[in-house]
Order: C-alpha cells, then sequence, then structure tokens
C-alpha cells in the first residue's frame, strides 16, 4: 500500500515535466561566410538562433575563440517559436588568407547543449604575390637570382624595392600584363644571417608596404625524417601519431636531450633518446577547435639544436576547408 503515493507522486511530477515542456536550440546556418574581404577590415555578420521548443530557450554562454571576433547577443532566453541574434563583427588579418574562426554556444536545451557556430572568409587585396617567403640554404650559390612574382590591381606598380641592412640586393621589372616581379641576389663575400627582408614599397591601398622574409639555414650535421610534419584533422577526430627520427649524417650515435614544441597543444613524446637513431612522436591534443595551428618542434640534441616545421590545420566537422 505504501507504494501508491510514491506512484502518485511520480506521476504528478512527470505531468508537471511535461506541462513544464523544453525548450529546442536551432540555428538557420551553422556557417556564415563572409565572402572576400580586405585585409584590416571590419566585417559584421549576423547568426540567427530558434526556439522550436514549447519553453524558454536560455542561452549560457558565448565564446569566441579569436579575439579577431566579437560576438553581441540580443536576448539571452528566447520565447517559444521566438529568435534571437547573435551579432558579429571579424577585424581580419594583414595578409591574404583563407581563414575559419569557431563561436560556442551553450543553452540549457537538454538535446542540444552545446553548439559550435563557423565565421569563415577569404583575407584577399589588390596584390597578390608567390612564393610567399624564401627558404635558403646556405651558401647560397653565387650565380643564385630569388624571384617574386606580383599580381597587382590596375594602375599598382613598385615605387622601391629594398633591403633595409643592404644585406640583399633587389630590382623589379614589369612583365606582360598587369603582373611584375622582384628580383633579389646576394652580393659577393656576404656573410651568414639567418633572415633578411625585402622591403616592397607600392601605390598599393592594401599592402603599400610590404616585408617579405628569407631565411637562411646551414648544411646541419643531422637528418631528420621527415623533414616537415603535416596534420590535417577533423574536428573531433583523433589526431594521428608522427614518428619523426634524428639520426647523424656520419652514423656516428647521438642523443637528444629535449623536444620542446612552440604550442601546448603539440603532445610529444621522446620514445627514443640515444642510439645512431633517436625516435621522437608527436600528435595533437584532443578537441582543438578549427583552426590553422602551425608550429614547429625545437629538439635539442648533444651535437646541434634542429627545428621541424609543423604544418597543422582543423577543419570544421561538416567538411568546411578554410583556414586561419
Amino acid at each position: 500500500m505504501r507504494r501508491w503515493p510514491l506512484l502518485i507522486l511520480i506521476g504528478v511530477l512527470c505531468l508537471a515535466h511535461a506541462a513544464a515542456g523544453t525548450p529546442r536550440f536551432e540555428v538557420m546556418n551553422q556557417t556564415l561566410d563572409l565572402g572576400v574581404v580586405r585585409p584590416n577590415s571590419v566585417t559584421p555578420g549576423r547568426f540567427v538562433i530558434l526556439n522550436t521548443g514549447d519553453a524558454p530557450l536560455r542561452i549560457l554562454s558565448v565564446k569566441a575563440h579569436c579575439g579577431c571576433t566579437v560576438t553581441r547577443l540580443t536576448d539571452r532566453i528566447v520565447p517559444p517559436g521566438g529568435q534571437s541574434h547573435l551579432s558579429i563583427k571579424y577585424t581580419a588579418g594583414n595578409l591574404p588568407e583563407d581563414v575559419s574562426k569557431s563561436i560556442d554556444l551553450t543553452t540549457d536545451d537538454p538535446a542540444t547543449p552545446k553548439t559550435t557556430l563557423y565565421v569563415t572568409a577569404s583575407v584577399k587585396g589588390d596584390i597578390e604575390w608567390s612564393p610567399r617567403t624564401f627558404a635558403l640554404d646556405w651558401p647560397v650559390a653565387p650565380d643564385f637570382q630569388g624571384r617574386i612574382t606580383f599580381r597587382a590591381a590596375d594602375g599598382i606598380q613598385p615605387k622601391r624595392v629594398y633591403d633595409p641592412t643592404g644585406f640583399l640586393q633587389a630590382e623589379w621589372r614589369a612583365l606582360p600584363g598587369k603582373d611584375w616581379e622582384v628580383l633579389f641576389r646576394l652580393p659577393p663575400g656576404a656573410a651568414f644571417r639567418r633572415v633578411a627582408t625585402l622591403c616592397v614599397e607600392s601605390n598599393s591601398q592594401d599592402f603599400p608596404l610590404l616585408q617579405l622574409p628569407v631565411y637562411f639555414q646551414k648544411s646541419s650535421p643531422l637528418r631528420l625524417t621527415p623533414s616537415r610534419v603535416n596534420f590535417w584533422v577533423r574536428e573531433g577526430d583523433r589526431a594521428p601519431v608522427r614518428r619523426i627520427t634524428v639520426a647523424r649524417r656520419d652514423g656516428q650515435p647521438l642523443k637528444v636531450l629535449r623536444a620542446e614544441p612552440s604550442r601546448d597543444y603539440f603532445v610529444v613524446t621522446v620514445a627514443q633518446a640515444a642510439g645512431e637513431t633517436a625516435v621522437i612522436e608527436l600528435t595533437l591534443k584532443d578537441d582543438l577547435p578549427p583552426d590553422m595551428c602551425d608550429g614547429n618542434l625545437h629538439i635539442v640534441t648533444d651535437v646541434e639544436d634542429v627545428w621541424l616545421n609543423i604544418s597543422c590545420k582543423v577543419v570544421p566537422r561538416d567538411g568546411g576547408g578554410k583556414g586561419k
């Protein structure tokens, strides 16, 4: 008999919960594509948030993963059948690139408590150039000549091309159509340095002064295999483990003293520290938001220090391929 009051109480609570209803979060478009934007420009956009449930929807938090994306929410409580607008302002960087920025929303929808929204854009100016950077082995051949090709809008031409330190000798010349190119070389007897800067002044509105790095690297007694590591991971997937071997070119044994990643989301394990070949394993932390995540690994050995470049990109689960 004592079970009857308990059953009645459970029934009353169930009826009360049913009468209270449930909020349901929906968004018209999970990805907001801003299209082509100018460098350093500020572009507005808007997400429309819907409540298709039968109880008020509470938006508990809004978090943008980049300071370049500013958000403003019109209403944190959305009535049944109502909507709220999440306005954004994206500030573009000062270089051409494809970008994807993420915004996390937390609500009291029991079915979808957390949702990630994406803001994508292509930053393009009135000049494009290739290659973006140079990396040259030292010593550089005496007859070497570097070449950078520019595609520009009508009427844009360089005013001056130079290295502020005088290390590089540079000039420019016109190509057929609207294109032009910058040529540079090293003077005879140039001493080694790690980086030089090639400056290009023009009448471009977006890039009136370009500063292009030219890197130099001496031949190393060590051999890295592979010499560069790439990650391309979908959001929510586990990144693969990359295996890097370090060996001396002369075949003598070596020892890895430490391996220091430039980003805290790189997970590094020295699987074999000493011998004719050292082994390092590299992967990514789980649950990284969609974005570019390039960096490097500083490997300290008893012979010399070496750096491994890491190209890294996490793309949205829906398959979007734009990066930071």
